[in-house]
């Protein structure tokens, strides 16, 4: 009698209810389209984390007693009309020849 009220589990059931606690979370997180993307985005963030001085264009702590009292230079898009990205130009100091201050120009 016991044998006949237990029904049949199809194989898909029978791996579910089998599955470890790890293998459900697994399959839903993988269902999951804005966790997929966290997570690819979070993995590209501590890549850059753990490879930052490799991928950094200059030391942390190298600085240039030229221009140590320079303003901070403005982040450029644009070249000559064209797009080519966040660049800086290069800073030139001249002497104002009537206070004899530094003028720092771009």
């Amino acid at each position: 009698m016991v044998l006949q009220s237990v029904q049949k589990i199809n194989n898909k059931e029978e791996e579910f209810y089998l599955a470890s606690q790890w293998t459900l979370m697994r399959r839903k997180f993988k269902k999951h389209k804005l966790a997929m993307i966290s997570l690819w985005v979070l993995g590209f963030l501590y890549f850059v984390a753990l490879f930052g001085d490799f991928i950094a264009p200059s030391n942390l702590v190298a600085y240039s007693s030229k221009i140590m009292n320079a303003p901070p230079t403005k982040i450029h898009m644009f070249h000559e009309g064209k797009y080519v990205g966040p660049f800086v130009y290069g800073i030139k100091m001249e002497r104002d020849p009537v206070t004899k201050r530094k003028i720092y120009t771009e």
